[in-house]
């Protein structure tokens, strides 16, 4: 029997608007917030640039929501079977208002290759826990 939390914290039908799509890959990460809060203190906003881009000033400034994105990214590396070569971290950005995941570059271009698209998700399972996730969905455009 699932445990009931687990399916309340994952359930695709609130998370992924695209259903019907065949899931051809999945990854899924779990972030240490505090260790990320301590690695943005020592490297300063170097780290927040090289992991999120543009707008890392405001994704770092907060904790769970950088630990979401951060999990969100290293899950899409884990469903791609690697990070392609010449791909960037911050090539993977996610909106939070929805479930879209947007890549680009090299990893941009591994989508269009695979016909896929991406949607990801995080949820803080307790203080300083967080579990991400991202979801090849078929019918990207090629």
């Amino acid at each position: 029997m699932p445990d009931e939390s687990v399916t309340t914290y994952l359930d695709l039908d609130l998370w992924c608007p695209q259903r019907g799509q065949p899931v051809l890959s999945a990854g899924i990460d779990l972030v240490d917030t505090r260790r990320l809060e301590l690695a943005f203190r020592r490297s300063g906003p170097a780290l927040a640039r090289r992991l999120f881009g543009t707008g890392a000033a405001a994704v770092a400034a907060d904790p769970a929501g950088a630990a979401g994105m951060f999990g969100v990214q290293e899950s899409v590396v884990k469903l791609a079977g690697g990070l392609p070569a010449g791909g960037r971290l911050s090539d993977i950005s996610f909106d939070r208002a929805g479930a879209q995941v947007t890549l680009t570059g090299a990893v941009g271009d591994w989508a269009r290759r695979h016909g896929v698209d991406v949607v990801g998700g995080y949820r803080t399972l307790r203080p300083g826990l967080t579990v991400s996730w991202a979801l090849a969905l078929a019918g990207g455009a090629r």
